[in-house]
């Protein structure tokens, strides 16, 4: 489940930062976050992510390790 944060800008201005952490057996296996200028806008972003994040597939490819970062030239 997502959680929406209000944060008070440098300007003064509220931002809405949402973030989604997926646990599995009490381990966080994949965590993301973003800043919304709106809260309905944090909403369906986390609605949206959720839904994708559902397939399993999708958070092997997140978390698989980028083979590019490992080599040397």
């Amino acid at each position: 489940m997502g959680m929406i944060t209000a944060r008070k800008r440098a300007d003064r201005s509220i931002g809405y930062t949402a973030q989604i952490r997926i646990k599995e057996s009490s381990k966080i296996i994949h965590s993301e976050s973003k800043t919304f200028d709106r809260q309905q806008g944090a909403f369906a972003w986390i609605k949206k992510r959720e839904t994708e994040l559902n397939d399993p597939a999708v958070i092997a490819r997140l978390n698989r390790p980028d083979s590019a970062l490992g080599k040397k030239h």
